[in-house]
């Protein structure tokens, strides 16, 4: 048989892996999206100072300061689960506001799947707790994943400040980075579009990213800082910091402190 007839058939046979790889990611992009732990979200030490809140299905910590009318929600990135930011929560507690630690649908051994549609949700559901609660200044600190919740949060209700760290312009540019031989726009079902979301805010925001962050490239958060109306904005680059070890640098959150304008108590 002749090359051509070779030919024909690698370019047929790669043809079809290639249409079944894409299927495949279609069809389990979840699994590569979301990274859920079985922590028991009611038995966490972490948040053993904090009331265990179930509010219309979507479970959060909450921290209240008394007397405080600034309350501060946290979204947190797509592995794990709340119970592991404890340690961002024993940072802010002492500055006299209230904090809400946001879990999502699906982890902490939620018997659910986590999906866009029902994280989505979780933020209308801790919007609507915050009405109820009644607090008047409400800011907002998502990371990684989180800054796109956070985003969609603020189209809620305008927060008086918002903190991204290690944010993205859109979750698919994030895929096109990772996977550059896929039609990602085509497969990509969970697409988060905090570009969307965030671009008419003119508020206080900051966006602090790692210089060396190879999961969340810098250059994703600079369009996303870009596209933002807000006259009050700041970007802070943090060197010798990646995607993991952002959130463990001390600078990290002297500066976000220090943008909420929060004092000791």
């Amino acid at each position: 048989m002749s090359i051509k007839y070779y030919l024909i058939r690698f370019v047929i046979f790669s043809t079809m892996a290639y249409i079944v790889i894409c299927l495949f990611l279609f069809m389990n992009q979840r699994n590569f999206i979301y990274f859920p732990n079985d922590q028991d979200f009611n038995t966490c030490p972490g948040f053993a100072d904090s009331e265990t809140v179930n509010f219309a299905g979507t479970r959060m910590y909450y921290l209240e300061s008394e007397g405080s009318e600034t309350i501060l929600v946290y979204y947190h990135g797509n592995a794990g689960s709340a119970c592991d930011r404890s340690f961002i929560k024993d940072i802010l507690k002492d500055h006299g506001i209230s904090l809400l630690f946001v879990e999502y649908s699906g982890y902490s051994a939620d018997i659910r799947k986590p999906t866009r549609d029902l994280i989505l949700q979780d933020a209308k559901n801790a919007k609507a707790f915050i009405d109820q609660m009644g607090y008047e200044r409400l800011f907002l600190i998502g990371n990684s994943l989180g800054s796109a919740v956070a985003s969609y949060h603020q189209t809620l209700q305008t927060p008086e400040r918002i903190v991204l760290l290690s944010p993205f312009d859109k979750l698919s540019n994030v895929g096109k980075i990772h996977y550059p031989f896929l039609p990602v726009d085509l497969i990509m079902r969970e697409e988060y579009d905090p570009d969307d979301w965030i671009k008419d805010y003119v508020g206080k925001i900051l966006i602090i990213h790692g210089l060396e962050d190879e999961i969340i490239p810098i250059k994703l958060a600079e369009r996303l800082y870009d596209l933002i109306a807000s006259e009050e904005k700041e970007f802070v680059s943090v060197e010798r910091a990646d995607h993991n070890s952002l959130l463990a640098k001390p600078e990290v959150w002297e500066k976000v402190i220090d943008f909420l304008e929060l004092e000791d108590q």
